[in-house]
């Protein structure tokens, strides 16, 4: 009789992984999208956060199960408990906030596209999703959605929303310094004169009155006690 060399289970907004510590690692990701594939219909489309027990894998080997997870169900792993437990309570706490103070959209956490770290070398991220990037946007990089973009990190290169051409969405971002960013129709172009205008603190930009103007943030949307 074969041994499980994967045991899954689920709690409350996250699964655990139970990986058999002296198993073929690519026996393991078999069993691994094998499960997942199967299970499917039973997770749906739900954004969860991932622990894993038995076995300490390398960077590499943590990319390649979050891959087989992500290619094989309609799952969304937003963070690794363990080692993101602060970065996960923050992005938390800062969603929450964010939907308390935006009455653009209200922001539905399971209908988000979550980017775990920074945007760099020119990447590129589309989605017909709110985009929420857990890191910063670098300069010569793109995040372009439908809905709403929500930056955790500063927003150094472009972020294009509402290009459903909804006027009602919006971009934040906690340092916005972009080299453009637009909603539905309307545009932001960075130069010298348009940067005096933005403070160095959490910003959000939204449509009033035909206008594209970008709002300071309360500080203590970052700045919370953990």
């Amino acid at each position: 009789m074969d041994i499980d060399k994967v045991t899954i289970k689920s709690y409350p907004n996250g699964i655990s992984l139970y990986i058999d510590k002296n198993a073929n690692f690519k026996d393991v990701l078999l069993e691994i999208s094998n499960k997942f594939k199967k299970g499917a219909d039973f997770f749906k489309d739900a954004t969860l956060v991932l622990s894993i027990e038995g076995r300490i894998l390398s960077i590499e080997e943590e990319r390649l199960v979050l891959q087989a997870i992500e290619y094989n169900s309609k799952l969304t792993i937003c963070s690794i408990a363990g080692k993101d437990e602060i970065v996960e309570r923050l992005f938390e706490n800062r969603i929450k906030k964010l939907q308390k103070i935006s009455s653009l959209n209200q922001i539905t956490v399971k209908e988000n596209k979550i980017i775990r770290g920074s945007l760099s070398n020119l990447q590129s991220v589309e989605s017909n999703t709110t985009i929420i990037v857990m890191g910063n946007v670098e300069k010569g990089c793109s995040v372009t959605s439908e809905k709403d973009i929500i930056i955790l990190g500063a927003l150094y290169g472009e972020a294009i929303a509402g290009i459903d051409k909804n006027m009602d969405h919006f971009i934040f971002a906690s340092l916005m310094e972009p080299e453009r960013i637009s909603i539905g129709n309307y545009f932001f172009e960075c130069n010298k004169k348009n940067m005096k205008k933005i403070k160095k603190t959490p910003q959000i930009a939204h449509i009033n009155d035909s206008n594209l103007i970008i709002e300071q943030v309360d500080r203590d949307l970052f700045e919370e006690n953990l």
